[in-house]
């Protein structure tokens, strides 16, 4: 049969036409060079920026500082040494982001920190003017966007968050919205929990957590369901410390 099926295939590709006596038929098309000095002109007037971005060091300086950025600039590093408002902003931390030219030339820089309102941060803008660098103060509002993280159970519920990823303000408002659970004495080895929380940003960059929007709770394979009604606590009106990571699970508060 193997035989057969062989020889079958190969009457069959016989009877195609032979490769060789198939007309060749020769197409020449004549291609004009692109004028290279054109190029190289829009090569030498085309300019871009490069963005980066550092946090601030405890032991930086504004050289040192700006040569993390990638910056290469005296006048740009005079004026910051100069500009008390513009040094006092640099703090241990914070995250600067800079604009330059190709030649690393600064064009703008900002310093973004959270403020003592909730849903605004401050930023310090320092830009290139008219040859001239000019610092001012702006107060901004945060950008909320929505962010997804789930965890398994292992053994304590801010272990369980820290390992998702999830902050402890957020773990602090899911204490208050499972209020009937013992997170001490209830928990289960392979209980599950998810959330979807609030980021709040600062020029594309997070800056705190926001509130919670939905959260589900798996416990001992029975999905526990938010006690009290209303929208879960404001992440502005939460602390974070190692006191409400001992005390929030043994005391919780209804979700109102």
């Amino acid at each position: 049969m193997l035989l057969g099926g062989g020889g079958g295939a190969f009457a069959v590709a016989s009877t195609g036409p032979d490769a060789s006596a198939l007309p060749v038929r020769g197409v020449l098309e004549s291609v004009e060079t692109l004028p290279l000095k054109a190029q190289a002109e829009a090569l030498d007037a085309h300019s871009f920026s490069v963005f980066t971005s550092e946090v601030v060091r405890p032991t930086d300086t504004v050289e040192s500082l700006l040569g993390r950025l990638g910056i290469n600039d005296p006048d740009a590093a005079a004026f910051l040494r100069q500009s008390a408002d513009v040094r006092a902003v640099l703090v241990a931390g914070r995250t600067v982001s800079a604009e330059a030219t190709e030649s690393r030339n600064l064009l703008s820089l900002r310093a973004r920190w959270a403020s003592d309102e909730p849903r605004f941060f401050k930023r310090t803008v320092v830009e290139k003017q008219d040859g001239k660098f000019a610092a001012r103060l702006e107060n901004a509002p945060l950008v909320p966007s929505l962010r997804v993280a789930s965890g398994i159970v292992r053994s304590s519920l801010f272990a369980t968050t820290d390992e998702a990823g999830i902050p402890d303000q957020v773990t602090l408002q899911l204490v208050d919205i499972f209020g009937e659970v013992d997170f001490h004495r209830g928990l289960r080895r392979g209980d599950r929990i998810s959330v979807v929380y609030e980021t709040l940003e600062a020029d594309g960059e997070p800056m705190r957590p926001g509130r919670v929007v939905s959260a589900e709770f798996v416990n001992n394979g029975r999905t526990r369901k938010p006690c009290g009604s209303g929208k879960p606590a404001s992440a502005a009106a939460t602390t974070t410390s190692a006191a409400s990571r001992s005390s929030a699970p043994s005391s919780p508060r209804p979700w109102n």
